[in-house]
């Protein structure tokens, strides 16, 4: 997949910078599904549990990453999308 056709579905997505912190960090995981706690990944990304938290509803709302019962994984970049907020 070309570098360009990534950069366009980010700006597709419309993603803050703490959503592209955290995409970049869940990709870093050479994992297919992140077993990881939320209080696991604030603590790497120095965030709030409350920030990882909205910015993991928010990633999900816009198709960037979904849930499995044991994890959460990276979806299609093909399936991300951007989602108005008032």
């Amino acid at each position: 997949m070309s570098e360009l056709k990534i950069l366009k579905q980010i700006l597709k997505a419309d993603l803050t910078k703490n959503e592209l912190k955290t995409v970049i960090f869940l990709l870093s995981i050479d994992e297919k599904t992140i077993k990881l706690t939320n209080a696991e990944i604030a603590e790497k990304l120095g965030f709030t549990a409350s920030n990882t938290i909205r910015t993991l509803k928010k990633l999900k709302s816009v198709n960037v990453i979904g849930e499995r019962k044991n994890g959460i994984f990276i979806k299609s970049i093909n399936s991300w999308k951007h989602t108005k907020t008032k």
